[in-house]
């Protein structure tokens, strides 16, 4: 990878994919707020399997990533390891799941506040972080 892309450097890039992809989910939850989308499950047992499922093949898939810069014979046992784990922990989460909906109760919560307080105090952390290392 060259170390300077059309006057930007490859941390940039990296950086620019990131904000992008940060935005995009984002903007999707803030629509799911308003009109939600199919893709989401309804109950908090389906949402918090979707969030494991994308956040373990986002790890696995970044770590093979990164190992397939160096890729070698001893690599390849380590990434299948790997993937079959994840693999297995999939088909576990999926097939492991109860099959009758846990009973729960039908108070609606707001998140709109939490959540304005949230991006409030991340973007004051970021740009106080900002600051404090730019000297």
């Amino acid at each position: 990878m060259p170390q300077v892309m059309y006057g930007l450097s490859a941390q940039t890039w990296f950086n620019l994919a990131y904000l992008g992809i940060a935005v995009a989910v984002i903007w999707t939850l803030i629509r799911h707020l308003k009109r939600p989308l199919p893709l989401i499950p309804a109950s908090w047992l389906g949402k918090g399997q979707l969030l494991y499922l994308a956040f373990l093949w986002w790890m696995v898939i970044g770590n093979f990533d990164r190992a397939q810069v160096a890729f070698t014979p001893q690599r390849l046992v380590t990434e299948g390891v790997i993937h079959l784990n994840a693999a297995l922990c999939t088909v576990l989460l999926l097939l492991c799941a109860p099959a009758s909906p846990l009973p729960t109760t039908t108070t609606a919560v707001h998140f709109r506040p939490l959540i304005t307080k949230t991006v409030a105090r991340g973007f004051a952390g970021m740009i106080t972080s900002v600051l404090l290392q730019w000297g």
